[in-house]
């Protein structure tokens, strides 16, 4: 096996590779720490596996194929090693490792002697199919899924797809109990579905997505993604997404107030706040100190803040409705302010104790305010 390949597009097509083969699950088995590289007519096949994603790159440019071939080598050795390079990678195989060289740079590399496991690399046959533009998939999935619950591996610990022939819309949410965020896509297939995408495939998409289409095919037990070079299948969360439309407030012109800020003000404040964190604690039920991060906005044209006794301020903001003060997490309003692209952010609310919604185009979270003792119920 001889080729060489411009490094540019090599660590391209390795690095989301690398992530599979890197992650707690591949290191239950060693076989799947590694990558496994086929050289074939024109075209250079990349696997990688840990079980729950299996993944396929496919390079047919900047190479040129010397001797067919396949290798099985350490993912991260490999990855280290070929960002040292300067631009183009000469990959030369003899029984036992693998020589990468340039100009008069040569760096010798073992390979491992085993089989990969050909279950682990082979994709499942589906019946649907569905495409959507890849810039809108990389928006919903990176405006939803700071929103799941940290740590689950449950039903909230992931992003869920819902689509609906009815109202040709395609649906990604992620909600960690006490916030909501929902992106919609325009669906125009004659397609009904619902799962739960795991948190770890939506961040290796989001860092992978490229080109114009993403191809997307889905069971009850897994969902395939495939664009440019790459295809991707992972295992799905077992369960059902909680019903999250009834939770999104749709209030009464009469009664919603609305409060709008300066979105650069509100994260300048919220740097005040995350700072003096620490500073706010009390017992649980087990007798352990937790972090009491909630502040309280009087909401009005100078709205005063409060943080517990460590902080009071004022902030300028454009209020309508009847005087209100509400409180909150801010690490969730933070959240909804990244996702939202204009200059302000406007907290859309009927009450101390109602949720607090967020709105652009096709985007809308839901923050769940603190009831503080002293406020009725």
């Amino acid at each position: 096996m001889e080729f060489e390949v411009n490094k540019t597009n090599f660590l391209n097509c390795i690095e989301s590779l690398c992530a599979i083969a890197s992650s707690d699950l591949a290191k239950t088995n060693p076989v799947l720490e590694n990558l496994l590289i086929e050289a074939q007519g024109d075209k250079l096949k990349i696997s990688a596996s840990n079980i729950s994603i299996k993944a396929l790159a496919v390079l047919d440019f900047g190479l040129e194929i010397k001797n067919e071939g396949k290798m099985l080598i350490n993912a991260q050795r490999l990855l280290n090693v070929a960002k040292t390079f300067d631009k183009i990678i000469q990959f030369k195989l003899t029984d036992t490792q693998v020589t990468l060289s340039e100009n008069k740079t040569k760096i010798n590399l073992p390979v491992v002697c085993v089989e990969y496991p050909e279950n682990y690399l082979k994709f499942a046959s589906y019946d649907n199919e569905f495409k959507i533009k890849t810039g809108e998939l990389k928006n919903a999935i990176a405006k939803v899924i700071d929103f799941k619950k940290p740590g689950s591996y449950d039903m909230l610990g992931g992003v869920n797809f819902r689509a609906s022939s009815l109202d040709k819309t395609l649906k990604l949410c992620a909600t960690n109990e006490n916030a909501l965020a929902v992106y919609s896509i325009p669906f125009n297939y004659e397609l009904d579905f619902d799962f739960i995408l795991p948190s770890n495939t939506a961040s290796l998409l989001l860092k992978s997505l490229s080109g114009d289409e993403v191809k997307i095919k889905a069971t009850e037990k897994q969902v395939f993604f495939e664009f440019e070079n790459f295809s991707f299948e992972s295992h799905l969360i077992n369960g059902k997404f909680p019903k999250y439309e009834g939770i999104i407030p749709n209030y009464p012109e009469s009664e919603v107030k609305s409060l709008t800020i300066y979105k650069k003000a509100l994260e300048d404040l919220f740097k005040k706040t995350s700072v003096l964190k620490d500073f706010v604690t009390k017992k649980s039920s087990d007798g352990k100190k937790v972090v009491v991060y909630n502040i309280a906005f009087e909401c009005g044209l100078l709205t005063k803040v409060k943080f517990s006794d460590k902080l009071e301020d004022y902030i300028e903001a454009e209020f309508k409705g009847e005087p209100l003060t509400i409180s909150f997490n801010p690490e969730y309003v933070l959240m909804a302010s990244k996702a939202i692209e204009a200059d302000k952010i406007t907290f859309l609310m009927s009450g101390p104790i109602n949720p607090i919604l967020f709105r652009e185009d096709n985007y809308t979270a839901v923050v769940m305010p603190v009831c503080l003792r002293g406020q009725e119920i």
